[in-house]
């Protein structure tokens, strides 16, 4: 090991005992291992161990001390404690700074071009060696190069004591480590946080953390333990490891980034370069349509020319035969005026010529000889159509508008295919009839294991999928686009066992009495419970919602007699969706109105009449997963379903042509299976009806 004389003569040592080391500052005070506490007038003896100067004097006989930790009689000649090296820890301070300094410092080679520096610059000629030194057994005194070293006594020991030492110590756990290496003192300790007293002089492996011998012997009893420069060396050998991975994933990252930015760049190019077709598309088009509209103008044009002309003609004869009428006018009284019969004859023989040509006249230009009749008609189909069809951008698979629904993705039971759909969309939000490319379905169970998903159908767009978990507990339904997740994907699932209904046994208690009074009931018709276990019951003729304690105590009451927002005319059922709020049918207000936990009025929907949306006596409503809700609009022959704000959705109607085969006169009772379909009751077939959570019917119906 490296003494104070290698030290000292490498330069590292100051002459005076003071100052800075190479550059490190002057280290804080060492704790004593005597009294505990920090001293900055701390001894180093002969024998390396070091206690602070109080604590030596009290130990001090004559020129001898003894040294409290190995025994080890020195004497102190007529210097007394003065005379010891390193007065004020210099020893200790110095050589932990020296490990401190950069690994290859250390070696032998480092510390004789340090010192042959310092003499150089000095001009002094002094005579140093390396002096190497092993730890000696503390225990036998033998002088024994030690193998061991105990960390619960903070003794070296050689190979013959260690048998010993742990027979000694039996009632003690004993862990030992290799020989204290001198250079693994480190200048600036760092204390325990939970041993206030103790440096953190070891590293436990299996909590990756520094602790000191304290901790080895009491919370990390059985783990693998290293000296903190042990764990160090083994860090410096695995750094280049660690690099060469960094630059593995490195180079990684940067591939992918560069055909990310190939990938920006060719969107880029290929919509400039789509754009630029769509607009000579439209151009072309709208070239094709300005020569036609040129075509058509010219047509109207002549036909307006041509038909004008002729009316122009039969306006000039008209007004040719107005001025015969005038002179004929003035042929009459001309012949009023005559003396001679001669002259009255000749005035008749030409009148009469005259009239006969204006009658002729007249006889030809009685009628209009064209009328305004011009008309424009579209050949085939209409031009707005063939625009539409003119042609359609696409641009594949879009994560961000892809959306995922369905019981499946939210719960499902074990043993039983849990189902749900995934709309494919593009870039603008428009339902895709035929992706190019496949949805990403992965399920992986509780213990990250993958799941069978199966693609069951493919439709306009719409991808139905099933799977059949096989435990309990949470899995992870994950629908990817490229890579990219879609919407709320990765989905927790949880997956429970089927309920069992066949161990109940006889009646516990019964609620209510026939009556108006809190807690009584008149014709209870809808019954639901929430996730708190509270009772929820349509009190019908009552006009009002009651709600008990799971043990059938009166909780408390809302709605009254009336057609305001929060009053009922005969309240059908109840349910409860995600949000613990209450969904109500007004059944004779033909609305539906949804209240809070507590009673208090949140929002309606509905109204009386037949259109999408409006309601006819809606009898019975439930929610499912996604908290949509489904009525029963029964005197409209249906079942609507409805977002959980009330906005309509879809419907499966009696007069829905496609469902003609399937009557469904007088719907009452709803529900969602575990699955997320849809059971109906039909009052007047007797039946049940099944239907798909899109309303679509299945081959079960009963």
């Amino acid at each position: 090991m490296l003494t104070y004389t290698s030290l000292s003569m490498a330069g590292l040592l100051p002459p005076d005992g003071g100052g800075a080391v190479g550059g490190y500052p002057t280290p804080t005070p060492t704790v004593c291992p005597l009294c505990l506490a920090h001293r900055d007038d701390m001894m180093t003896l002969d024998c390396n161990h070091h206690f602070c100067k109080r604590c030596l004097n009290q130990r001090t006989d004559g020129n001898l001390l003894k040294c409290p930790s190995c025994d080890r009689l020195m004497d102190l000649h007529d210097h007394g404690l003065e005379g010891l090296q390193g007065g004020s820890n210099y020893l200790i301070n110095n050589i932990l700074s020296l490990v401190s300094m950069p690994g290859d410092s250390l070696h032998p080679s480092a510390l004789i071009s340090t010192a042959s520096t310092n003499l150089s610059n000095t001009s002094q000629t002094l005579s140093w060696s390396i002096e190497s030194s092993e730890t000696r057994c503390q225990l036998c005194r033998l002088d024994i190069s030690a193998s061991r070293y105990c960390v619960g006594c903070k003794m070296s020991l050689c190979s013959g004591c260690i048998a010993t030492h742990q027979h000694d110590q039996s009632s003690i756990i004993q862990q030992l480590a290799p020989p204290l290496d001198q250079r693994a003192v480190h200048l600036h300790h760092s204390y325990c946080s939970t041993h206030h007293h103790e440096t953190l002089d070891f590293c436990c492996k299996h909590c990756t953390q520094a602790v000191c011998r304290k901790c080895v012997l009491q919370e990390h009893i059985g783990h693998t333990i290293l000296r903190l420069s042990e764990a160090a060396d083994e860090f410096k050998k695995m750094m280049p490891s660690i690099v060469q991975d960094l630059k593995t994933k490195g180079d990684c990252v940067n591939n992918i980034l560069t055909q990310v930015e190939h990938g920006i760049e060719s969107i880029d190019n290929r919509a400039k370069t789509v754009g630029g077709e769509v607009q000579s598309c439209i151009r072309a088009n709208i070239l094709a349509l300005e020569d036609k509209e040129r075509e058509l103008l010219l047509q109207v044009e002549n036909v307006r020319k041509t038909k004008r002309d002729i009316l122009v003609s039969q306006k000039s004869q008209l007004n040719l035969v107005k001025n015969h009428l005038v002179e004929a006018a003035s042929m009459v009284i001309n012949a009023q005026q005559a003396q001679h019969h001669t002259e009255l004859v000749n005035i008749e023989q030409g009148l009469q010529k005259l009239v006969s040509k204006i009658q002729g006249d007249i006889n030809q230009l009685n009628i209009c000889h064209e009328d305004d009749y011009i008309e424009f008609t579209l050949r085939d189909h209409p031009l707005r159509s063939s625009i539409s069809q003119l042609g359609a951008i696409h641009s594949g698979i879009s994560s961000r508008h892809t959306t995922a629904s369905g019981h499946g993705v939210y719960c499902a039971i074990v043993g039983k295919y849990a189902k749900f759909m995934v709309t494919c969309r593009n870039h603008c939000n428009k339902k895709i009839a035929r992706p190019r490319e496949a949805v990403d379905v992965k399920i992986y169970g509780p213990d990250a294991s993958p799941v069978t998903v199966e693609c069951v159908t493919k439709s306009d767009g719409v991808c139905h999928y099933q799977y059949c978990p096989l435990t309990t507990g949470t899995y992870i339904v994950s629908i990817q686009v490229r890579g990219r997740h879609i919407g709320e994907s990765p989905m927790k699932v949880k997956v429970r066992k089927r309920r069992n209904y066949f161990n109940i046994g006889d009646s516990d208690h019964q609620i209510g009495t026939d009556g108006e009074q809190e807690g009584q009931l008149c014709r209870p018709w809808g019954i639901c419970c929430d996730p708190y276990g509270n009772i929820i019951v349509a009190d019908r003729s009552n006009n009002r919602v009651q709600i008990f304690n799971a043990d059938g105590s009166y909780k408390l009451k809302f709605g009254e007699t009336g057609t305001a927002l929060g009053q009922f005319n005969r309240p059908a059922s109840v349910a409860v969706n995600s949000l613990n709020h209450i969904i109500v049918t007004d059944k004779d207000n033909h609305r539906i109105q949804v209240f809070t936990s507590e009673g208090k009025f949140l929002h309606s929907f509905g109204e009386r009449g037949s259109m999408n949306g409006q309601l006819h006596y809606p009898w019975d409503v439930a929610c499912n997963a996604e908290d949509r809700i489904l009525v029963s609009d029964t005197r409209n022959h249906r079942i609507q379903l409805f977002s959980s704000a009330g906005i309509y959705l879809h419907k499966f109607s009696f007069h829905s042509p496609s469902h003609q085969r399937m009557q469904l006169p007088q719907p009452r009772g709803v529900c969602f299976t575990e699955s997320g379909d849809i059971l109906v009751t039909d009052f007047n077939k007797h039946k049940l009806m099944f239907l798909r959570y899109d309303l679509q019917v299945t081959p079960q119906t009963a």
